[in-house]
């Protein structure tokens, strides 16, 4: 037979007495509070209380300031930057469309027949009408559109013109300055004679060879002319005033007339001051003699 089971006994919780309860909240709040009386419960401190001294009351307060007008002016700001940046823009696209059109295609600076200046530095072989005849064509022509290096080409390529600098002169003008070659010799021909320079290039035509030396050659073959000049200058200047002419066949067979009928035949311009000591010789010792053939100096001939 199974046994009684005695009865389970719930421990019963002891109460804090009403006092007791009173003054552990007095010590959590303020020491000079009054003790709570009877079943009443503690004052709870208020945020208007005194804690650390400090009453809440008298703390600053943070003030939150709103964002929103910031960034409407941050906008507004923006948006009147771009439209600065749009009108800076199309300012500066016009100004420059109406600089192009001013010196591009405006009349207004336009090449004029009284704006071409042509200064020669001797007019003896050149002719400024020449010169001014190369720009007719291009009259009207806006000065920022001309072509100084074609109109230089041009000019170069006249007779007797060595070399010329081109420059605008605005508003409507152009300025040529031209160097004209140095005639060094003249060549005769049926109507006169044709004068050429130092190395052969046909400077112009003239009546009369004027103090220039007079050449014997082929006005087509520029080195004949460069070695009878060569010649030319190792004569010494008593047989330069008797020289007649310079004859240059080719370039090995050179030769000099004189005024006075006598012909010295030089060959070469090889050992050349070495012929014509010789040469001087020759007609010292035979002045009757009418050719003295000294191409090769060392075995002179007098005919």
């Amino acid at each position: 037979m199974r046994a009684p089971v005695a009865p389970r006994v719930m421990p019963v919780k002891k109460q804090m007495p009403t006092s007791a309860v009173g003054s552990t909240v007095k010590r959590l709040g303020d020491s000079n509070a009054p003790a709570p009386q009877g079943n009443r419960l503690p004052t709870v401190p208020t945020p208007s209380s005194n804690l650390g001294g400090v009453p809440l009351t008298e703390r600053p307060s943070t003030t939150v300031t709103p964002i929103q007008p910031y960034l409407k002016e941050s906008r507004r700001k923006r948006r009147w930057r771009r439209v600065g940046i749009i009108a800076a823009s199309v300012f500066g696209g016009a100004v420059l469309a109406g600089l192009v059109w001013l010196f591009a295609f405006s009349p207004l600076l336009v090449l004029r027949a009284d704006g071409v200046r042509v200064s020669v530095d001797t007019d003896l072989l050149v002719a400024e009408s020449k010169i001014v005849q190369l720009l007719d064509p291009r009259l009207g022509t806006p000065l920022a559109r001309l072509n100084l290096a074609r109109i230089r080409g041009e000019v170069e390529a006249v007779t007797g013109v060595d070399q010329a600098r081109i420059s605008r002169s605005w508003p409507g003008g152009v300025e040529i300055q031209v160097t004209s070659r140095t005639p060094a010799a003249a060549i005769p021909f049926a109507g006169g004679y044709t004068w050429v320079d130092a190395s052969g290039v046909v400077v112009g035509q003239k009546g009369d060879a004027g103090e220039l030396p007079r050449l014997e050659v082929d006005t087509e073959e520029p080195r004949l002319v460069v070695a009878a000049l060569e010649v030319w200058r190792e004569l010494p200047d008593q047989l330069r005033g008797e020289t007649r002419n310079i004859a240059a066949n080719s370039v090995d067979s050179l030769g000099v007339t004189l005024t006075s009928g006598q012909v010295i035949h030089l060959g070469s311009v090889e050992q050349l001051k070495l012929k014509i000591a010789t040469a001087q010789a020759l007609m010292a010792n035979s002045p009757s003699a009418r050719v003295f053939d000294v191409s090769s100096p060392t075995l002179p001939v007098t005919r």
